[in-house]
């Protein structure tokens, strides 16, 4: 994304560019901003803002800061391993008073 909004402020800093009508600016900042926004509304639109697609979500987290997620098995056995080693190098009175 950073490099096509270079791009895109190049073109349309040219003197080219600017001497024809603000359609032609318009078309230019269309073509090139609108794949990555098409891609996002679509991924919206199909709510895949998952960590694992519905379908592939076999496990549910059962305590702690994640119950009752559902995910698959890579990422409750992750979430499993950062409660256990939190829990070993956590103690009740680390907190100042």
């Amino acid at each position: 994304m950073p490099i096509v909004s270079a791009v895109t402020l190049f073109l349309l800093d040219k003197k080219e560019v600017k001497a024809k009508p603000n359609v032609v600016q318009l078309l230019i900042l269309v073509s090139l901003f609108g794949p990555f926004y098409y891609e996002n509304a679509k991924a919206d639109w199909e709510c895949t803002f998952f960590d694992v697609f519905p379908d592939k979500a076999e496990e549910t987290i059962s305590e702690g800061f994640c119950e009752g997620i559902r995910t698959n098995i890579i990422f409750k056995d992750t979430c499993e391993w950062i409660q256990a080693t939190a829990s070993r190098y956590s103690n009740d009175h680390t907190c100042p008073k």
